[in-house]
């Protein structure tokens, strides 16, 4: 089903509004042109004669101009109908031009609700990944993403207060991380963002269940999805989190299944 847009609306509008403009402009022409020719003839029949019958045609043109005056009078009146009908239209314009925008908008954020919770289990296994590499280091076994983002956040407090006294503070698993997260060719910066956008997802959301197995045709359908103009960098840095993953999907069966 097609629908009218407000544009067009707008232009059917204006073009009545012009035309209605026209019609009045003429019609004030024609009336000042017929009070003008009545009174000349009036004033000619009068001056001829005064016989009953030139007095009876002078009454009926009387009459005439008086019937052809209140027709004209309507008219008026029609066309003041139309001055007041003109500002209302004018502001249901207005109205239907501001819910079309909000309706865009709502479709710009449903859209946007869509995309990041398809593409928030891709992030919460790219996450996975950077423990599992992260334990394969000495040091500080992790559990978990929420262990990990504990101890580097402990890293960044730990670091002020030694530079408030004036010491350095080694970012020891923060260099680790920006190393491991370099050789998927992702910056802190990518990945900051692709955490920012699993807290944006709406968890109730549930997706297909994906494997690794998934990986190619999620690639494929992400690099045919449009996203909003707003979002590019988002698909930018999922790109980047999808390669991520199939560079360690690589590293995984080089060394575990050949």
């Amino acid at each position: 089903m097609s629908y009218t847009t407000t544009a067009t609306i707008e232009g059917k509008l204006a073009k009545c509004k012009d035309r209605w403009s026209c019609f009045y402009n003429n019609l004030q022409k024609r009336l000042g042109e017929r009070t003008t020719l009545f009174t000349e003839m009036k004033e000619e029949f009068k001056n001829f004669s005064y016989d009953n019958n030139l007095n009876l045609s002078i009454k009926n043109l009387e009459s005439l101009e008086d019937v052809t005056k209140n027709i004209f009078e309507m008219i008026e009146e029609r066309i003041n109908h139309m001055k007041v009908f003109m500002p209302i239209m004018e502001e249901l314009i207005k109205t239907l031009k501001q819910s079309q925008k909000e309706l865009t908008e709502a479709k710009i954020s449903l859209k946007r609700i869509e995309i990041l919770s398809k593409y928030r289990d891709w992030i919460k296994r790219l996450r996975s990944v950077v423990v599992l590499k992260m334990n394969e280091e000495e040091g500080k076994k992790f559990e978990n993403w929420d262990g990990l983002e504990e101890t580097l956040r402990d890293e960044m407090d730990n670091k002020d207060l030694y530079e408030d006294h004036g010491k350095y503070y080694d970012l020891k698993y923060t260099k680790r991380l920006e190393s491991i997260l370099k050789g998927f060719n992702l910056t802190r910066s990518d990945f900051d963002h692709l955490l920012h956008i699993n807290e944006e997802s709406i968890s109730e959301f549930h997706n297909k269940k994906m494997s690794l197995r998934d990986l190619d045709n999620a690639r494929l359908e992400l690099a045919q999805t449009t996203f909003p103009k707003n979002m590019a960098d988002t698909k930018k840095t999922l790109e980047k989190a999808l390669n991520a993953l199939g560079i360690w999907k690589k590293e995984f069966y080089k060394i575990n299944v050949s």
